[in-house]
C-alpha cells in the first residue's frame, strides 16, 4: 500500500505514552515503543540512494538562467569520493574539520557530505557571521575553535572582508567557487573533483561509525561567545529513525521539499536535509526568505515545485 492509499489514521503512528509518577514530584513521559535498528552512518544512505535510484535528482539549485540544476545520487557519490580524496589528502581529519562560510547550495552539501564521508566533522556557519557582522568577533572565535583544515566560501569577493579578518588565525586551505581578488594560497572548486582514490575513500569510510563525530553545530553566542555543539553520526540517524517510525509513510513516500531553512541550524541542516537523503528525496534549495525582499522567491519555487 502506497502512502496515497493509507487511510488518514495510519499516515501517523498512533499515540502511545508511559507515564511515570517518581517520588520527588517529577512525572516522566516516555514512548513504549523501542527504537529500530538506526544503521551506521549517514553515507550508507547516499551509497544506497546511488545504487538504488541513480538518476533520481538529489539537490537541486536555480542556476544563474532561472533554470533548476543540481546532482543525482549518483553525481553526488561521484563527486563526494572526489572531494574526499582532496579533503584527506589536504590534511584534514577528525582534528582538522571543514568548515563552510557560505550559504545552503549544492556545493556546500557536497562538500560536507565528503567530509562525512571520511569522518571529518563539518561545521556550517551562519552566513550572518561573515556578511552581516561589522567586527568578524563570533566567526573568529569559532575559527579559533575548530582549527579547520579547510574553509570554504562561495566567492572571494562577498566573503572578502571576512577572509582578510580571519588572516593569521588560522592555516586552513581557502577554497571558493569564484575568485575576485588575488591570493596564491586559494583553491578553486574544480581542484576538488579532480582525482579520486577509491580504494582510500573506501578504508576511511569503513571507519566512520555510530561514534563518529559528524558536525560541530554552534549556539547562537547570545549569552557569549558561540559554542560547538559536538553531533555525532547516532545522533543524526537516531533523529531520523524517530521520524520513521512516527510517520510510517515515509516507508514508501519520497520525500520532495522545497527548503530555505539555513544548514546552520539543526531543523534545516539535520532534519531536513537528512529527511531526504533517508527516504531517497529529492531538495529543492531555496534561495528565498519569508521577508519582504525574498520572499518572491519563495513564491515562485513553489508555483513550479509541489513540495
Amino acid at each position: 500500500m502506497g502512502a496515497a492509499d493509507r487511510p488518514f489514521n495510519s499516515l501517523f503512528a498512533p499515540p502511545a505514552v508511559e507515564t511515570i509518577r517518581r517520588a520527588d514530584g517529577c512525572i516522566l513521559l516516555r514512548s513504549p515503543q523501542e527504537l529500530a535498528d538506526h544503521g551506521r552512518c549517514l553515507g550508507d544512505w547516499l551509497e544506497y540512494w546511488a545504487d538504488a535510484a541513480p538518476d533520481r535528482p538529489f539537490l537541486l539549485e536555480r542556476a544563474p538562467d532561472g533554470n533548476w540544476e543540481g546532482v543525482t545520487y549518483r553525481e553526488t557519490v561521484r563527486q563526494v569520493y572526489a572531494i574526499a580524496t582532496w579533503l584527506m589528502e589536504n590534511g584534514c581529519s577528525a582534528e582538522r574539520p571543514t568548515a563552510i562560510l557560505g550559504d545552503n547550495g549544492v556545493r556546500h552539501a557536497l562538500l560536507a557530505l565528503a567530509s562525512m564521508h571520511v569522518g571529518i566533522p563539518v561545521a556550517s556557519l551562519s552566513s550572518a557571521y561573515s556578511l552581516v557582522s561589522t567586527d568578524f568577533g563570533k566567526l573568529k572565535s569559532i575559527v579559533a575553535q575548530i582549527t579547520p583544515g579547510v574553509l570554504y566560501v562561495p566567492d572571494t569577493a562577498r566573503y572578502g572582508a571576512a577572509l582578510a579578518a580571519l588572516r593569521g588565525l588560522h592555516d586552513a586551505r581557502i577554497v571558493a567557487d569564484q575568485n575576485q581578488i588575488a591570493a596564491t594560497d586559494l583553491t578553486q572548486w574544480d581542484d576538488l573533483v579532480r582525482i579520486t582514490d577509491r580504494e582510500a575513500i573506501q578504508r576511511a569510510f569503513a571507519a566512520v561509525g555510530p561514534d563518529t563525530v559528524a558536525k560541530l553545530l554552534f549556539t547562537s553566542g547570545s549569552t557569549g561567545i558561540p559554542k560547538a555543539v559536538v553531533t555525532t553520526q547516532r545522533m543524526l540517524l537516531v533523529n531520523q529513525q524517530q521520524m520513521r517510525q512516527v510517520w510510517p509513510f515515509l516507508e514508501d513516500h519520497v520525500p520532495v521539499l522545497v527548503d530555505w531553512l539555513p544548514w546552520s541550524h539543526t531543523f534545516g541542516g539535520n532534519h531536513n536535509f537528512n529527511l531526504v537523503l533517508r527516504s531517497g528525496g529529492t531538495l529543492y534549495i531555496d534561495a528565498g526568505r519569508p521577508v519582504a525582499q525574498k520572499f518572491d522567491q519563495t513564491l515562485a519555487n513553489l508555483r513550479e515545485v509541489a513540495p
